[in-house]
């Protein structure tokens, strides 16, 4: 099986045209949410730089989970299935996304792209990687925290707590 070098949720990823070289774009390591009860009508015109405001129980941003295989000479032609969940604090599956890949190369790069990040439960979120020869039974390669923060607040408030 191919070993993992590299599994990472971030922002985007960029390839240079002259060697093909990626670049991970803002890597992910938690949000601050500053939740508010007001309505819509109500909402403040400006937050602190650490909170971001929502509607709903999703951050509407574009991400990425980008990882990077190396080949083992056992691997070469052998089909793979790439399998990454998001699992909130509580357990709960938010997302599953499967990618198939044959290993042809020294290296394999996947990229599979998300398009909202959950916040509905304040702490700890875990992505989790697996992989899976051939069908077989996927093997846990990988788990990454994202730490979601509710910062309590009001419309009418300017500050976080931290």
């Amino acid at each position: 099986m191919p070993s993992l070098l590299l599994f990472a949720p971030c922002e985007r990823v960029a390839f240079d045209q002259k060697d093909n070289s990626a670049s991970l774009i803002n890597v992910f390591q938690g949000f601050h949410v500053l939740l508010i009860e007001h309505s819509p009508d109500n909402l403040p015109t400006s937050l602190p730089g650490a909170a971001v405001l929502v509607a709903g129980n999703a951050l509407p941003i574009r991400w990425v989970v980008f990882s990077l295989w190396r080949r083992v000479d056992a691997d070469e032609g052998k089909t793979f299935e790439q399998i990454c969940e998001l699992v909130s604090p509580s357990g709960q599956e938010s997302f599953k996304a499967k990618l198939p890949f044959k290993m042809t190369k020294d290296f394999q790069r996947n990229v599979m792209n998300v398009s909202k990040f959950p916040i509905g439960e304040n702490g700890e979120y875990s992505i989790k990687l697996y992989l899976s020869e051939g069908g077989g039974e996927p093997q846990l390669m990988g788990s990454y925290p994202v730490s979601i923060t509710h910062l309590a607040g009001d419309a009418d408030e300017t500050k976080t707590n931290k």
